[in-house]
């Protein structure tokens, strides 16, 4: 693979530019990447777009352009303004780089992942636009563009808006059809100004109370921190691809009347209360927050953390897996408020009860499609069970992952990529060690491969 060109591509904004206060999305990101900095590059997530037979690379950038115009996301920058606040500016107009990948038409997946690679292998800078581009050509042909966006300016739910609008409009090209109608979207200035407003501080405070609520059960410590000192990288993150899962999950979400996410929850947090000694686990969850119809028109991130508690000593699959769903769907409904005033919560609960709760432990467990994982969804547990067994045995790793510090000290993730299950997890080696961190994610594939045959489910 080689660069074969470097384009740049003119955009200007569809509608305001300017100075704008961050949302509570971007506002929570931005205290992440703001803890783990300068090691933040991981919050540049690469987002693809097949380039349909037909449409050329004039087409593919002229459809670029015409993203960023709609989208003012993905022409957004970020800075620290003279009081040491956090503010996002909007571009009027400006230039995008392109890169030109060529490579032998057999060749695309592996040109894909390498062009990811290089374009995630830095972190986004105060000067950059909150998207990088890459288009892959095979044998000069565009057949790829991958889009590496910023964490602060989009979540994978906004994101999935973006690359459908992004495949009409190359469909519309190849086609030389008239784009089709592109559905309302609203933006992250919109979003700001609805959160500062009487309904959205209402929203902010009943949320707070939900905080409180969930804290007062979680453990005062969520893992122990062994003997041994951490590694010398302190961070260790171990990822997981598993067809074996993406075959025993669905059908286990199916047979409970639940979903993945839950199903994957429920047999985490066992390992992990055996590790702790806890009989109740407390986490942090991620939380797309796209609840109402308003919201599943956002193009901006609206990923929050929300805090859940769960009693992991039943005996019961069945019945973990339910207060799983359940314990999730009290915390995330209705839990979107200002990050600022949770901070101000945790010092005041602090005061009062002279322990900080321990809030170290997180879960992301993204499956936006679920129920439409194929003709296996359909399958009974029994019917899966042997297919998954032999699939296991083709699980593998990818690479380790180091990092000198995360605010997470246990981060497990889960989702669905390229027809494989990928689950990671980056923990602090000084509560879990490289091997144990491995171990965790092939336990977790191993119980849920035997929860398949178990008799109490039937």
């Amino acid at each position: 693979m080689s660069i074969a060109d470097v384009r740049t591509v003119p955009f200007s904004g569809e509608r305001g530019s300017g100075v704008q206060p961050l949302t509570w999305g971007q506002r929570w990101i931005w205290r992440a990447v703001a803890a783990q900095a300068p090691s933040y590059a991981h919050f540049g997530a690469p987002f693809r777009v097949d380039i349909p037979s037909g449409c050329d690379m004039d087409g593919v950038l002229s459809s670029l352009s015409a993203l960023l115009r709609r989208h003012e996301t993905l022409r957004t920058r970020y800075f620290v303004d003279e009081h040491g606040k956090p503010r996002q500016v909007i571009a009027e107009q400006g230039d995008l780089r392109v890169e030109v990948h060529d490579c032998a038409e057999n060749d695309v997946a592996v040109a894909v992942r390498q062009a990811e690679k290089d374009l995630t292998r830095l972190p986004f800078t105060i000067p950059e636009l909150a998207v990088r581009v890459a288009v892959i050509t095979a044998d000069g042909v565009p057949a790829k563009v991958t889009l590496i966006v910023f964490h602060m300016a989009i979540d994978a739910w906004g994101m999935h808006r973006v690359t459908e609008e992004l495949h009409q409009r190359l469909r519309s090209c190849a086609d030389g059809a008239e784009l089709p109608a592109l559905q309302e979207i609203s933006h992250p200035s919109d979003r700001a100004r609805d959160e500062q407003s009487h309904a959205g501080q209402r929203r902010s405070q009943a949320a707070l109370k939900r905080w409180r609520r969930e804290i007062d059960t979680f453990p005062r410590v969520a893992l122990p921190a062994l003997a041994d000192a951490a590694e010398p990288v302190r961070f260790h993150e171990h990822t997981l691809y598993s067809k074996a899962l993406l075959l025993a999950s669905p059908a286990l979400a199916r047979h409970l009347g639940t979903n993945i996410g839950s199903v994957i929850l429920a047999h985490a947090l066992r390992l992990l209360g055996k590790l702790s000694g806890n009989p109740r686990c407390g986490f942090l969850m991620f939380s797309h927050n796209r609840f109402l119809e308003r919201d599943l028109h956002y193009s901006g991130t609206l990923v929050q953390s929300v805090p859940v508690g769960v009693d992991v000593t039943t005996s019961s699959l069945r019945e973990l897996v339910k207060s799983c769903h359940q314990s999730v769907l009290r915390s995330v409904m209705g839990c979107e408020c200002d990050p600022d005033e949770v901070d101000a919560l945790l010092e005041d609960y602090s005061a009062e009860t002279g322990y900080e709760a321990d809030l170290s432990c997180a879960f992301n467990l993204f499956f936006p499609e679920f129920g439409q994982e194929g003709d296996q969804a359909a399958q009974s547990c029994a019917e899966v069970e042997p297919e998954a067994r032999r699939s296991a045995r083709g699980s593998r790793f990818g690479p380790v992952k180091e990092f000198e510090w995360d605010d997470m000290k246990f981060y497990l993730g889960a989702y669905i990529e390229d027809g494989e299950f990928v689950l990671s997890l980056r923990a602090d080696t000084a509560l879990l060690p490289s091997s144990q961190i491995a171990r965790f994610l092939t336990d977790v594939e191993s119980l849920v491969l035997d929860s398949l045959t178990d008799a109490s489910l039937t």
